[in-house]
Order: structure tokens, then sequence, then C-alpha cells
């Protein structure tokens, strides 16, 4: 029926009047349709889109508390924590597709981390966020952000920790009845080592020479 259409004064065609807004001020339908309207709000933030970071960026300082009560309810609905666990898992396997996936030492596929090649992580760290000790999901962030630089590499988290600023990790992945010394580097049987219960393969990081030397070492600086 023609008393259905409407003409859309922006583009001229005649539409369903479902496709028009109605004006609850003016208690009657829009001029425009629907989708003319879109296209002119689409137009107009790309026009004006640093005066409104701006006046967000206003509006968050005064109204600090309410933005963060804002923030935390929209943060706490089940389905926005379910989106953001599958955005930091898509990350993360952005950044391990370009550096690897597998660990570059051992060559294992799981508890993968990104390594500084240098073994200057911490200060890194420091020099982006102001601290060490920072999650990986900012720091992948910055990673895909700088267009994958060089000098990063993967390597699983124990190889990782054994390397910490060293230019190698010092655990041993060949034959699990010798073990490489953290201290001195050599490979020498388990024998070599003291027992630990705490240790990756039940034995001390140190060889006994070097657990000696270390002893010796706290002791004339703790008497």
């Amino acid at each position: 029926m023609t008393d259905d259409l409407r003409r859309c004064s922006k583009c001229g065609v005649r539409r369903p009047l479902s496709e028009f807004r109605w004006n609850v001020v003016h208690q009657a339908w829009q001029s425009w349709c629907v989708e003319c309207e879109r296209e002119w709000k689409r137009q107009y933030d790309r026009a004006h889109r640093e005066e409104a970071l701006e006046r967000n960026r206003r509006w968050r300082e005064a109204n600090r508390e309410q933005f963060n009560e804002r923030s935390r309810q929209w943060q706490a609905q089940p389905e926005r924590q379910e989106q953001r666990r599958q955005y930091r898992t898509a990350v993360r396997a952005r950044v391990l597709k370009h550096y690897g996936t597998a660990c570059a030492c051992c060559g294992i596929t799981e508890r993968l981390t990104i390594d500084h090649v240098n073994g200057d992580g911490r200060t890194h760290r420091q020099e982006l966020f102001g601290r060490q000790k920072i999650g990986s999901y900012p720091f992948y962030l910055w990673l895909i952000r700088q267009g994958f630089p060089d000098g990063y590499q993967t390597l699983c988290l124990p190889c990782n920790q054994s390397k910490g600023d060293r230019d190698r990790c010092v655990l041993w992945h060949g034959d699990p009845a010798f073990k490489r010394c953290s201290d001195c580097g050599q490979v020498k049987p388990l024998d070599e080592f003291h027992r630990h219960a705490g240790g990756r393969s039940g034995r001390a990081n140190y060889c006994k020479p070097c657990m000696a030397r270390y002893m010796t070492r706290y002791y004339l600086k703790t008497r």
C-alpha cells in the first residue's frame, strides 16, 4: 500500500515505514531513512573523531568513579569476559604465529612465552610500562603495534626462566642421566649434583663444586 511508503528526503527513495525512525519528541517519522542516517553519522564521526575523543577524555576525568563503576559492571558480564578471553587468546596466537609455535631451545609446544634474545627483558619492560613485572598481554599488544620487531624468540616457560638475563638457556635437554650446571655450564652426570626435591630433575641446579664455592661465598658474606 502506498500509505505504508515514505520518501526519504536525503536519498529520495520511497521506503517502508519500518526503515524510518520514530521521533519521540516530534511524534513523527524521521525524514531520513535509517541507512542515510547511519551513513551521515559515519561521515560525521570520521570528520570529528579527535573532538569526540577529547570530549570523552574530559568526561572520564570529571566522572572517574562513575566511569570505573560502569567499566566494572560491563567487564563483569559473562559474555564480556568470554569475549575478552577469546581476544587475548587471538592476540597471543598471532604473536606466536610470527615468532614460532615451538620453543626455540627444546622444541616443545606447551607453556610458550616470548623471550628477549639479548636478555634485557626486565629493563625493556621497565622502559615500556614503568615496572619490570607485567603480564604477557600488554607486551604482546606492543609487539603487534610495532610490526613484530626483531630481537625476540619463542621459548617455553622453563627455558625462559632458566635463560633469565643470560645469552642462553642452561637446562639440559639431552640424556636424562646428565644435567647442565647453571653456574659453570658443564654437562655432568646426575651424581655430580646434590639431591633437591624441588628441582625439575630432582637435583640442584649447581654441581657439587659450584655449590661448594657458592656456599663459601655466602658464608663469608654473612658471617
